[in-house]
């Protein structure tokens, strides 16, 4: 039941001319934040992996010098070495 109407609910918008998903202006904000966050952390970034250190001593050492991830909605958290292989990844963009 939920299913249904939600479909056709979905159907009367899109034939309203409403954009359903996609980029919109607060993911483009979001993604324009993340990269500069990520700039700011590419000197010292390619620093630690030029002495050969791995995704997981990277993530220590930013935990060790407290520097908090760029987090969701305030909350600031731990680097994890997924968290550094994002950060690394964005930056390779």
């Amino acid at each position: 039941m939920i299913s249904v109407r939600t479909k056709e609910g979905l159907a009367r918008a899109k034939a309203r001319g409403v954009k359903l998903g996609g980029p919109n202006a607060e993911s483009v904000r979001q993604k324009e934040a993340a990269t500069a966050f990520a700039e700011s952390l590419r000197p010292l970034i390619s620093k630690l992996a030029a002495e050969g250190m791995s995704m997981t001593e990277i993530a220590a050492t930013l935990n060790r010098q407290r520097i908090k991830t760029a987090g969701r909605a305030g909350v600031h958290g731990r680097w994890h070495s997924q968290t550094v292989k994002r950060l690394v990844e964005r930056l390779a963009q």
